[in-house]
Parts: structure tokens; sequence; C-alpha cells
């Protein structure tokens, strides 16, 4: 039994307080068929919102057995006009069979999989009655259920609601005291609020109240999918500027987080695997940004275990070659060149098959003839060291004018020359020891590029000008032309070789201790020579082979290198693999800074977009409203409800983040195609990561999930009674 003890409920309008239901007293069994009645502003429709609990009451008591639900069938039969009969349905019973037998009742059943929208208003008002029977609810409250029908269709419904209130209570609100009179058991006439008549026609059901199913079956995926579909265009500007932000933002985010996860080693190690050069150059500049010496490079590398291949000790250019062509001059008492071992005999060299297709020099000739570096040295063409690069690859790019032809083009660490270690000590009796930079003590005005430093012995007698010859191991000749032509005032003086970028020679210690002890005026063999002691000339002997700073590594010590965390300062020759291997780290840098920057741009227009999707969110539920109280009077929580809506936006977070999958990845790849050209790489290094667009998806589909949180106060605070007073049809 349902019952209301002296109910208030009191509205404030432009006339001060007045009572809707004013001290109502009355008990309702558990089943039969009761009109209330009476003229409109009587109070019935609050009435029926109080019993229901979709109004609260200013006072007094309403009390039902535990358990009691409600079903509703209010004025404009309360439908979701977007989705067909079964949907409605669904709404309230998931078991499609018993749906089906439900609309057998109400002669609904022909019509399943119409749409509501296609249905007169008879039959909307059975459908809605076929709702209410499969709610499972304890009673039944109906508000004008016949008030759009004909008289025909009004006595179907009624005799309807006969039938069903032989098994529970149903409570109907009319202006039809006719239909009344005829169907109810019992008839409650109000006044002004006030229950003014109570009439029983006819006795009562017996029985206790029917079970309560009330147990909610929540709102069903496909059901959601469906009403969100047709519902998400009913606003254009929003859902459209929504869309073009998230795509922006999408695209950006997936931008950021490809190059956030971007391997500059992986680059690094398949341009070197990828790459075909027989030697790789390296040398490594210090913190200074000065390039380090050959020595200390080499023992850099011995602690990271990678013993240096050999060591280059000369380029030398070609006699006629263009500006930049170099041989390398490497000193090894043995070579594997391509997996063939040679050993350069003393007084001859090993020369790459390259020089031959570059240069027509062979076996036998004297390399004085291609470079002046050996010229009346004697050195000879000893052996020629197969590379196999291919004749076709195998020429010089340029042709000097007057000089030699170069009729192919040949990688530079192809073009090598190689001398063991007695040949180049003898070359260097004759050469000599070269350094760069150097002043007079601190009067730097007097300063010269390079010098060559010769064995005094080993020249023979010289005039002296001034001073006298080196007695000490630290003591050296300089050429009268240096002098300026007091060669007296630098007897004496110290030599200092001041820093710069060519101060990487491990000989320039010994050479800053150097004092000069006289001039010699002889203009053999050059004007730029010292001439040192015998002793302090072998000394320097033993430190020959790091007279530069370059090491050459094969292609596994590079690789050694390189997966030993090589340096970002470490600079690679030839420039196949050196732009790669150098710019690994630049690329990084700009990896981050393209990043960065599109992480913020990114974050910004995702907040733009939630913000977007929170007033798009907003705006759906308050068009929607009156399908908002549908939903709750039909019992569905805050929660399903706001999970319609989430959808809704989440079919326009899938759209545009399937576009910015595809327009990030677009982009990725372009930006990995352009990096590849202008390093000529065999790679694209830039490529998408499965974790970018996991975490983009994670991403994505938190910004409907929290503009859906924003907005579902809306939900939650919607008016049942009040919304469908203002939605009367």
């Amino acid at each position: 039994m349902i019952r209301l003890s002296h109910v208030c409920v009191s509205f404030v309008d432009g006339r001060g307080l007045f009572n809707a239901v004013d001290d109502f007293t009355c008990d309702f069994p558990a089943r039969g068929l009761f009109f209330v009645t009476g003229e409109s502003g009587a109070g019935k429709s609050t009435l029926l919102n109080a019993i229901g609990g979709l109004q609260k009451i200013t006072s007094g008591e309403i009390s039902s057995p535990e358990g009691t639900a409600f079903s509703y069938v209010f004025q404009d039969e309360g439908l979701l006009f977007s989705l067909s009969l079964l949907d409605n349905l669904k709404l309230a019973e998931p078991d499609e069979a018993k749906i089906v037998d439900s609309l057998e009742y109400v002669g609904l059943r022909n019509k399943l999989r119409e749409p509501v929208s296609l249905l007169s208003k008879g039959e909307r008002a059975r459908l809605s009655i076929a709702r209410a029977l499969l709610s499972r609810s304890s009673a039944i409250l109906l508000d004008e259920p016949t008030g759009n029908l004909d008289s025909a269709n009004a006595a179907r419904v009624y005799g309807l609601l006969s039938s069903v209130s032989k098994e529970k209570l149903v409570v109907v609100v009319s202006h039809d005291g006719a239909s009344a009179e005829r169907y109810a058991d019992a008839i409650l006439r109000m006044k002004d609020g006030k229950l003014v008549g109570e009439e029983a026609l006819r006795p009562l059901p017996q029985g206790g109240p029917a079970a309560s199913g009330a147990q909610d079956p929540g709102i069903p995926w496909a059901i959601k999918w469906r009403y969100s579909s047709r519902k998400m265009f009913t606003s254009k500007a929003r859902p459209f500027l929504s869309f073009v932000t998230l795509f922006l933002a999408g695209t950006l985010l997936l931008l950021s987080l490809n190059f956030a996860f971007y391997d500059g080693d992986a680059t690094t190690r398949r341009a070197v695997e990828g790459s075909d050069p027989l030697f790789f150059t390296a040398s490594r500049e210090k913190d200074s940004g000065q390039v380090d010496s050959g020595k200390d490079f080499s023992d850099h590398l011995s602690s990271l275990g990678i013993e240096p291949t050999y060591e280059i000790v000369s380029n030398l250019a070609p006699s006629g070659a263009a500006a930049g062509e170099y041989v390398r001059l490497i000193l090894a008492d043995s070579i594997d060149i391509s997996g063939a071992v040679y050993f350069p005999s003393d007084g001859g060299a090993v020369m790459s098959d390259c020089l031959d297709l570059a240069m027509g020099a062979k076996v036998g000739d004297d390399l004085g003839g291609y470079f002046s570096y050996f010229k009346d040295l004697g050195i000879t063409i000893g052996q020629e060291a197969a590379t196999g690069y291919g004749a076709a690859r195998a020429h010089f790019p340029d042709t000097a004018s007057g000089g030699a032809t170069y009729s192919h083009l040949v990688s530079d660490s192809y073009l090598f020359i190689v001398v063991n270690t007695n040949t180049y000590l003898s070359m260097l009796e004759k050469v000599g020891l070269r350094s760069w930079d150097f002043a007079w003590g601190q009067e730097t005005d007097q300063s010269y590029s390079a010098f060559f430093l010769l064995d005094s012995d080993a020249l023979g007698t010289v005039t002296l000008s001034a001073g006298a010859s080196p007695t000490a191991k630290n003591e050296i000749l300089i050429n009268e032309k240096l002098t300026n032509g007091d060669p007296s005032s630098f007897v004496g003086r110290e030599l200092a070789v001041y820093p710069s970028t060519h101060d990487y020679y491990e000989m320039s210690k010994h050479f800053s201790a150097l004092k000069i002890s006289g001039v010699y005026s002889d203009d053999k063999p050059l004007d730029e020579c010292f001439l040192a002691s015998q002793a302090f000339f072998e000394e320097l002997k033993g430190e020959v082979k790091y007279e530069t700073p370059n090491i050459v590594l094969g292609k596994d010590g590079l690789m050694e290198y390189v997966n030993a965390g090589r340096p970002s300062e470490v600079a690679i020759t030839p420039a196949a693999v050196a732009d790669p291997l150098e710019a690994a780290d630049g690329i990084s840098s700009a990896m981050a800074g393209l990043r960065n920057a599109f992480l913020i741009v990114g974050g910004l227009l995702a907040l733009l977009s939630l913000s977007l999707l929170t007033l798009y969110s907003l705006d759906a539920m308050r068009r929607n409203e009156k399908d908002v109280a549908i939903l709750k009077s039909l019992g569905k929580g805050g929660f399903s409800i706001v999970s319609m809506f989430f959808l809704m936006s989440a079919i326009l977070v899938t759209g545009a983040v399937l576009l910015s999958f595809a327009a990030g990845s677009l982009i990725t790849w372009w930006v990995g195609l352009a990096i590849q050209a202008n390093l000529y790489l065999s790679f694209n290094p830039i490529s998408d990561s499965v974790w970018s667009y996991l975490i983009l998806l994670a991403i994505a589909y938190a910004v409907p999930a929290a503009a859906s949180l924003l907005s579902s106060k809306a939900v939650y605070e919607t008016d049942v009674a009040t919304v469908f007073k203002r939605n009367l049809v």
C-alpha cells in the first residue's frame, strides 16, 4: 500500500507562495485502476510526480513498501523519437522475446523495428504502456495518457490499463470524467490542490503488490551508438570546430610523440652498417672546441676497448687535382683490404686500385710523378690493392685545368697510399716534421702559419749569420728570412706555439720548449724551415704517427665506437657516412625542438578541443534534456546517461584521430624522406612508433571523457517533472 499523509507541495511564483498540493491524504492499494480528476491547475500532475518521487514534497509524508518501483507514462508518451520501437523497449527490458510479447499485447507486433517517429499518437500511447509493462514496476503512473487521442484509441488504451490493473496499481491523471466513470475502480477528485472527493466504483482486485524487478538493466552500447550517431549533428558549428581542433591537436601530438621516440643511435648504426667505405676517418674535438691530438684520441679509443685500425699521417693533394681532393697517406706495416692482407715494403707503397682507375698510376711508378709530397723521395708503387670498388664509380668529381685528367669518381676512403714505419721515417729525414701557428715569445705580430722542422745534421753545414749551432737538445736554427733583417735580436728567444684550432699535435708540447740558438742565411731547403739537433729530431720520431689528429677505423671498429656511446663532437669522414653520423645528434636536437614546439601547440589545441567538446556536450544535453528526463524516469543512472553523450563526442574524436593518424604519419614520413635525401641515407631515419599511436589514443579519448565529466552536472541536475512540464505537446 502507498500511503499519503497530509502531503503538501508548495511553489513560489509572482503572486507569492501557493500550494499545488494541499494537505492531501489518501491510501492506494497494491492493485487497481485509480483516476485522479479535476480542472487544469488542480494539482493532479504535481500529485502524480510526488507519488513517483519526481517532485519533492514540502511537508507531510509518503510511504510505500520497500522496493516499490514506478513506471511513468507522460502526456507526450516519453519516448526517444530517434530510436526504433525495439530500442525504446530495450531500455526497459533487454529480453527481445518479452518485448515481442508486450507489443503483441498492445497490438504493435508488426511495427517492432519501425522508428517511433513514424507511429501515430495512439500507437505511441500504446507503446508507452508496453514499456511500462516491461519495466516490471510495482505501479504505473500515467499523466493524461489519452489527451491527444481520439475516442477509439482512448478506449483501447484504457482497456489495456484496466487489464494491467488486475496485477498492479495504475494511477491515471485525466480530464476525461466519462472514461473515469467507465474504467476506474476509484476516482479521486481534486480542486485547488485539495482532495475534495473520493468515489469507489468497483471492487478492487485482490492480492499483494506485484513483484518489482527494479534493477536497472542499463543502456546497451548498441543503443548508445545509434542514439549518439543520430543526435551528434543536431548542432553544426561546435562539432565541426571540435573536429578541426582535435584533428590539428592529434596531428601535432602524433608528430611530437614520433619525434620523441626518434632513436639517433639507431640512425647512426644503420648509417654505418649500410655504408660501403673501406675505412672511416675519425677525429675528436676537445671541450674547448680544439681538435684533440691523435695520441689522446687513440688513448680514448683504447679506454673503450677499441683499437685504432690505422693512422693517417697526411692528406695528399694529387698534382693538378681540384681543391679539396685528397688521397690518404696511411701508416701501417700491414693492412687488410677487402679481406686481403698487404705488407708495404721498405721504400715501396701499397696503392689503391682506384688510383689506377682515377690517375693511371701503375705498379713500379714513382709516386713523385703523381704527388709533389713524394718528389725526389724515391718511393715507388710496390703493390696495387684490389678494393672491389668498381670502375664505373671510380673517378674524381672535378678536372683541374692544365693538370692530369681524372676520369673516375672515387669515394675518398678508397683513395689511399700505404707506407710502413721505416719508409715513413726515412721520408721525414727529407720532408721534415710539420707544425702550425707559432710566434716568437709574446710578439704575436711576428707569427707564421706553418713550418717544417728538419734534422740539421742531415742537411750538412749551413752558414750562420748570427748565434751558434745547436748544442742542447732543445735548441734550433731559424732562417734569416724569418727575422725581418735583424737576425741578432732573435738569438736566445724561445719559440711559442700559440693556441688555435690547429693546436692538436702531440709534438706541439715539444716545439713550445724550443729556443733559438742561431740564424742561418742559406736558402736551403725552404724558407719556412727550422733546423733542430739530431737528438731532438730522433726523439720526435717516436710520435710521428700522431702528426695528424685522424684515426682510421674499420666498419667494425666504428660500430664498436658508436655502440660504446659515441661523443657528439667526434667528426667522421667520408662525407657519405660523416653526414648521418655528425647529424645524428643534430637530428636528435632538432627532433627535440620540434617535439617541444608541437607538444606545446598540440597541448593548447587539445585544451581548446576540451573546451569546445565540453560546450558541445553541455549543448547536446540541453538540446536533448527531454531525452535525459525520459531516461532518468526509466531509472537509468547518471553515469549511464552521461556515457551516451561521451559516445557522441567519442565518435567525433575517432574521426579526428583517424585523420590525424593519416596526416601525422604522412608528415613523419615526409620529414624522414627529406632527412634521408639531405644526408644521402639509404633508409628513412624517422618512422612511426606504435607507442605514439597508443599514447595519442589515450590522450584523445581522455578529452571527451573529461568533457563528459565536466558537463555531467547537467544530467544529474535535470529535474524530470520540470522538463516534462516544459516539453508538453
